[in-house]
């Protein structure tokens, strides 16, 4: 008996996870995730699951480790895996992610040529310095791993003068995020951030 090779499929983890699970059930498959263990199971023996952040995806898909995966363009951007994108996903009408520079309200930046000897701290460091490089600015770059928000934005006053982060807009409506509960102001926006299938 000849074995079936399976399709390999990258599950993403954090704040698109929740969104992602809910495309399953429109495609037609019944995928559960089991919260303790990070593992998760679909009613397809043709198709293996790995749970893991998207900024791996990339580079487990680019590498052949995974066939496929649901990641962002932020994560494939930041780990540099060259990999194809078969499609953006929508997940809510009226919304969009995006990738923002913020700073306290009452922080004396208000622009860009503000940021000269100021800290950045994020956790996309490569796409913040590339930013910094296209827009001609300097400043510190400080890599922090957290990606539950507000805990990089609940730093910046202590180690940093600023913050670039990751928000949800809604279209045609105020901000309503971390960074507006602790008064903080949207100076850029890097990126719209979609997620994406690779």
């Amino acid at each position: 008996m000849r074995k079936i090779k399976k399709l390999k499929l990258g599950v993403p983890t954090g704040a698109i996870q929740s969104p992602a699970l809910k495309l399953f059930p429109q495609a037609g498959y019944d995928l559960k995730f089991e919260e303790e263990s990070y593992r998760a199971s679909i009613d397809d023996p043709e198709i293996d699951c790995l749970v893991t952040r998207p900024i791996e995806i990339a580079p487990f898909v680019e590498k052949g480790v995974l066939d496929a995966g649901i990641s962002t363009e932020a994560a494939i951007l930041e780990s540099g895996a060259r990999v194809k994108k078969l499609c953006d996903f929508s997940y809510d009408v009226g919304k969009k992610a995006v990738i923002v520079l913020a700073a306290p309200e009452n922080s004396s930046i208000k622009s860009l040529k503000d940021f000269k000897g100021k800290k950045i701290l994020t956790r996309i460091p490569k796409i913040t310095k590339e930013f910094l490089r296209k827009n001609k600015t300097s400043a510190q770059v400080i890599f922090s791993d957290i990606g539950v928000a507000p805990s990089n934005i609940v730093k910046v006053p202590l180690i940093a003068d600023a913050t670039v982060e990751f928000i949800v807009e809604i279209v045609d409506a105020p901000i309503k995020d971390a960074l507006k509960e602790f008064n903080f102001k949207i100076l850029e926006v890097l990126m719209e951030n979609p997620t994406v299938l690779i």
